[in-house]
């Protein structure tokens, strides 16, 4: 087994996440993304995934791309732990949210035009980017009400659903947006912080806080706190 993956990526990290849930051993190969060239882009990594994304897993010389197909591919092929229950109504529960979980990353893909000096934003852009602002917080509410009867957010145990939500989860936490109105997610990600798939698997630095997006944003475009759209 061999895993090409990228330090802060959301997909690559939740490959990860299962790989060490499952306890399976295998060649990691680290690719960096923000030095030029990238080496995503490299001859030799165009030849195993011609469009050169992160993560790109092989097996027995079968090549999986796309991080949904590689834990699908992991969890029917290497079982055990099983990741999704027998029982047909809570295997329907855990697949419909890990598919779920990819709407929390397109919700706040628009706070990244943060990077971009505001001056250099075009008017499609500042759209986009007050609407990710906007839309993280009502995506996150959905999260925290599962959590009202499970600690997770599939049902009563670790599923292939808390290991596609919780790194886009900690993504949110790590660019700066507070939990503090959303209690049961934020128990969730400092209990689920502590366990061990997800310690040996964290991205380089997010130990600590990264550029707060958020207050970034704030900064720019004053809200009134008592706003439901407003994270804090």
């Amino acid at each position: 087994m061999k895993l090409y993956w990228a330090s802060g990526s959301i997909p690559s990290w939740r490959v990860k996440i299962v790989l060490e849930e499952k306890g399976l051993e295998y060649e990691s190969q680290r690719l960096r993304v923000m030095s030029q060239p990238k080496e995503t882009k490299s001859p030799e990594f165009l030849a195993i995934n011609p469009r050169g994304l992160t993560p790109t897993f092989i097996d027995d010389g079968q090549v999986i791309t796309e991080s949904m197909a590689i834990i699908h591919y992991l969890e029917q092929f290497y079982p055990n732990p099983a990741l999704i229950p027998t029982n047909k109504m809570e295997a329907g529960r855990v697949l419909a949210r890990a598919h779920e979980s990819l709407g929390v990353v397109k919700a706040y893909h628009g706070m990244d035009l943060m990077f971009k000096q505001q001056n250099r934003l075009t008017d499609f852009e500042r759209g986009k980017l007050h609407k990710a602002y906007a839309q993280l917080p009502k995506e996150l509410k959905f999260w925290d009400d599962y959590l009202s009867s499970n600690p997770y957010v599939a049902g009563a145990s670790f599923s292939l659903a808390d290991a596609s939500f919780y790194p886009a989860l900690a993504y949110a936490y790590h660019r700066g947006f507070s939990l503090d109105r959303l209690p049961k997610l934020k128990h969730y990600y400092e209990r689920l912080s502590q366990r061990d798939s997800i310690q040996k698997s964290r991205p380089f630095g997010w130990h600590k806080a990264g550029k707060n997006l958020f207050e970034k944003y704030r900064s720019h475009y004053p809200i009134n706190p008592s706003s439901p759209d407003h994270p804090h």
